[in-house]
C-alpha cells in the first residue's frame, strides 16, 4: 500500500511516500479502514517528524513510523469479535490508545492513562491507504460531514472541548481570550466558547486570520504583532480582565500579557509548549497567588469529550474549518504550509 513513512527524524524531507508498505494485520477486535483523509496538527504531527514528541512516561516515536494522528475513512474489514461496525461504515478515529485498566482509565480520565499510546506517534497512523485500530477507537462520521471535514475533529476539537468544558468549566458570563486563534485548537476553542455563551477575544498575528475569526463569532480582535493583548483585553472588559485564557501551545511568549489582563480568580488552560522559546514558562508567581489564578495543564482529551464534540457536529452546532487539502504525494508541501502558519483551521491530506 501507499503510505508516508518516517525512517529518521529531521526536516520535512524525511516525509517520504513509499509505494509497497505492507498492510497492517487485523486482530479479532480490530477494524481495517481505507483512509480517505488525514488532518494535520501543528504540534503533534510536526514534532513527530523532528523527534521532539514526548509524553510523560513515554519516549518519542519509534521509527520507522507512519504519521497521521487524525484520519477519516471507510471500514473495509472487521475482526471476528467486532459487532459495532461493518464494511461500508464511515468512521473517524480516537487517536489515544489507552489500557482501560489503570486507575485514571477506570475513573474516565482516559487521557491520563499510565500506558497511553498515540496514533501516529507510538503506533502507525492514518497517512496511508489502510490503517487498523481496535474497534472501540473508532466513531461514526456524522452524515453531514465529508471525510476531509471529519478528519479535522479528533485532536483539535476533542482537546479544545476537554480544555474549555471539562477542565476550565467555561461559563456564559466568561470573557475568554483565545490565543493563536487561527490554529486548529484555536478555531475549535473559539467555537466551543461561543457555543457556551461566552464572549471571545481572539488573538492572532495576522489581520486576515482575525477576520476569519470574526466570521466564526469572535467579539473582539487583537493583532498581537502590533497590539498589546493585555491592553486590548482590559479595554474590552472595562478594566475587569478576562476570566479564561485558552493557550493551545502555539504562541506561549505572552505570559506577562496574560498575567496583566486576567481577572481575579481567572483560569489559564494550556496544552503543549511548541510555541515557547525553550519549552519553559517564565511567570511571576506573586501575580498568580495574589490574583487567585488557576493554571490548568492538559494533554489530549477524554473519550467523553470526543463523544461530546461529535454529537455537537451531528446537530450542526460546531463546524469544521478546512483551510486547504493536499494529495498524499504532496505531504511535504502540506506540512510546510502548516509550519509557515499560512493556514486558518486545518490542513488535510487526501489519501
Amino acid at each position: 500500500m501507499r503510505a508516508v513513512v518516517i525512517r529518521k527524524h529531521g526536516d520535512l524531507d524525511v516525509l517520504v511516500v513509499e509505494q509497497d508498505v505492507p498492510q497492517p494485520t487485523i486482530g479479532d477486535y480490530d477494524v481495517r479502514v481505507e483512509v480517505k483523509a488525514v488532518g494535520l496538527n501543528y504540534g503533534l504531527d510536526t514534532m513527530v517528524v523532528r523527534g521532539l514528541f514526548g509524553v510523560v512516561g513515554k519516549t518519542s516515536a519509534l521509527l520507522p513510523r507512519i504519521p497521521g494522528a487524525d484520519f477519516a475513512g471507510v471500514v473495509t474489514e472487521v475482526g471476528s469479535a467486532v459487532d459495532n461496525f461493518k464494511p461500508g461504515d464511515r468512521v473517524l478515529n480516537d487517536f489515544t490508545i489507552t489500557c482501560g485498566d489503570c486507575q485514571p482509565c477506570r475513573a474516565g480520565r482516559t487521557n491520563q492513562c499510565t500506558r497511553l499510546n498515540m496514533v501516529g506517534v507510538h503506533r502507525d497512523g492514518g497517512a496511508a491507504e489502510h490503517v487498523v485500530l481496535p474497534s472501540h477507537k473508532l466513531r461514526r462520521i456524522p452524515d453531514s460531514l465529508t471525510y476531509a471535514e471529519a478528519a479535522v475533529i479528533p485532536v483539535s476539537f476533542g482537546t479544545a472541548w476537554h480544555m474549555m468544558v471539562e477542565i476550565a468549566n467555561v461559563k456564559p458570563t466568561d470573557w475568554v481570550l483565545v490565543t493563536a486563534v487561527g490554529s486548529g485548537l484555536g478555531v475549535a476553542a473559539l467555537q466551543i466558547a461561543k457555543l457556551h455563551g461566552a464572549h471571545v477575544i481572539a488573538a492572532a498575528g495576522s489581520d486576515w486570520k482575525l477576520e476569519r475569526a470574526r466570521e466564526l463569532g469572535a467579539d473582539v480582535l487583537v493583532n498581537y504583532s502590533r497590539e498589546s493583548i493585555a491592553t486590548e483585553a482590559l479595554r474590552a472588559t472595562d478594566g475587569q480582565g478576562v476570566n479564561l485564557v485558552f493557550d493551545g501551545g502555539i504562541n506561549q511568549n505572552n505570559w506577562l500579557e496574560y498575567a496583566n489582563c486576567i481577572a481575579y480568580g481567572g483560569r489559564i488552560v494550556l496544552s503543549g509548549t511548541i510555541g515557547s522559546d525553550d519549552g519553559q514558562l517564565h511567570i511571576d508567581i506573586k501575580t498568580f497567588y495574589r490574583k487567585h489564578i488557576q493554571m490548568l495543564g492538559n494533554c489530549a482529551y477524554t473519550a467523553s469529550s470526543l463523544n461530546s464534540v461529535i454529537d455537537e457536529f451531528e446537530h450542526g452546532r460546531l463546524r469544521p474549518v478546512v483551510d486547504s487539502t493536499f494529495p498524499l504525494e504532496q505531504v511535504q508541501h502540506a506540512y510546510a504550509h502548516l509550519l509557515e502558519r499560512r493556514a486558518f483551521g486545518k490542513v488535510v491530506l487526501n489519501v
